[in-house]
């Protein structure tokens, strides 16, 4: 996102993700255990009360509909293992297909109410504001942040792992082996995956070689050939429901939701 303007926010890459099985038990069950009686538009709010670096909490908040999805769950381990302190030991939420500061670690409070958690990370921070904000020294910013929902359901958004801008590459008969992953929100699974070193003239289908459920990221590969080190490989997601990532994505002022298609550029290869 940066590419297109200067953005002020954390310049997180391809790589700031990744693929767990948690163990835990349905937030459904803990709230209706404590007595929840409404399903109606409500929020449930997951607190840490230890102290952050913009607020003496760290909360967030998604709606009741989401809190009593089955797979929303307050989990305990981390692929087989009990939660590291690290990854939020001794329960964090899990809350598939929204964005990561949803996933509350430490959580230590969660509660029913009418309206969005009042933190500092649900109103001031994770959200995508009106691209024509281009400075937070705006007189009406105050109007801004409060007017602009926070970031909840990610968007479908893939990933080239291998190669990487600027490889350089063996070939025994002058192909490369293009691999990544792709993950989507709420329309999961991914339905497929497109790759194209013609800057989007034409796509060929990735295969897909591992893929678990909803809300796991799909693994997929695709052999390509007439790479020159000015060659732009582009990969580019499809959900189920037929969203396709946008070549570039919506520019806001804390890039947040960058997911225009990816690419790898510069790749050497060295035909065998």
């Amino acid at each position: 996102m940066s590419k297109i303007r200067k953005t002020q926010g954390i310049p997180w890459s391809t790589g700031t993700i990744s693929n767990c099985t948690y163990t835990g038990v349905q937030v459904s069950d803990i709230l209706r255990e404590g007595g929840l009686e409404s399903d109606g538009d409500l929020q449930v709010a997951f607190i840490d009360h230890s102290p952050a670096q913009d607020d003496n909490t760290f909360a967030s908040s998604i709606p009741l509909k989401k809190a009593l999805d089955c797979h929303t769950i307050l989990a305990y381990e981390m692929n087989h293992e009990p939660l590291t302190r690290d990854h939020g030991y001794p329960l964090r939420v899990i809350v598939p297909g929204y964005a990561g500061a949803r996933s509350v670690k430490w959580v230590d409070t969660i509660t029913v109410q009418r309206e969005e958690v009042k933190n500092f990370y649900m109103q001031r921070d994770y959200k995508v504001l009106p691209e024509e904000v281009k400075s937070p020294d705006r007189e009406d910013m105050e109007q801004i942040w409060s007017s602009t929902p926070p970031l909840q359901e990610m968007s479908v958004q893939s990933g080239i792992c291998y190669p990487q801008s600027g490889d350089v590459i063996d070939s025994s008969d002058g192909g490369v082996e293009v691999k990544g992953y792709a993950v989507t929100g709420e329309d999961g699974p991914i339905k497929a995956v497109h790759v194209s070193t013609d800057e989007g003239k034409s796509w060929i289908n990735a295969k897909i070689v591992y893929q678990e459920g909803k809300y796991s990221w799909t693994i997929w590969k695709c052999k390509v050939y007439g790479i020159k080190e000015s060659t732009k490989i582009w990969s580019r997601a499809e959900s189920s429901t037929g969203e396709l990532q946008p070549i570039e994505p919506a520019w806001n002022l804390r890039g947040i939701m960058s997911n225009g298609i990816c690419e790898v550029t510069r790749i050497k290869v060295n035909a065998k």
